[in-house]
């Protein structure tokens, strides 16, 4: 047996204490001036603004001569930890960040794969180098 022609409302659902109004679009996408407004941290010094304490206290080193992260090999002084950290690898030899299509030549590695590759041209055979002395090698062959 069927209900034809019967009709079935839904019941409202009840107001929840987990439902949010709907973001407006400012609230999603600040403007460079709304962002700017957020900064509450001021150097006494120069007053560029900074967005927590922590990034204030770091920035105000530039204007004294401290430098409180200190290598244990070589005695060189950083403002930050983290270039302490860096300048560290000078003397163990990590190098964390290869890159994976690096080879033994780092000079022409970068050239051929984050410079545009082979950049110099050869004007009468049309034959390109990663390096310009290899050009220059190369037009010897006409002389």
């Amino acid at each position: 047996m069927g209900l034809s022609g019967a009709h079935v409302e839904a019941a409202p659902s009840p107001p929840s204490d987990l439902q949010q109004p709907p973001l407006e679009f400012s609230a999603i996408f600040e403007t460079p001036q709304q962002k700017a407004s957020q900064k509450m941290f001021s150097c006494s010094v120069c007053k560029k603004s900074f967005s927590s304490q922590s990034n204030l206290k770091s920035h105000q080193l530039i204007h004294t001569d401290e430098k409180p992260f200190s290598c244990s090999v070589c005695s060189r002084a950083f403002r930050q930890r983290q270039s302490m950290q860096s300048h560290m690898r000078t003397h163990t030899g990590e190098r964390p960040f290869e890159c994976p299509n690096q080879g033994s030549h780092l000079r022409t590695h970068r050239r051929h794969v984050h410079a545009g590759g082979k950049q110099f041209i050869c004007d009468r055979c049309g034959k390109t180098y990663a390096d310009q002395r290899y050009l220059r090698l190369h037009k010897c062959c006409y002389a």
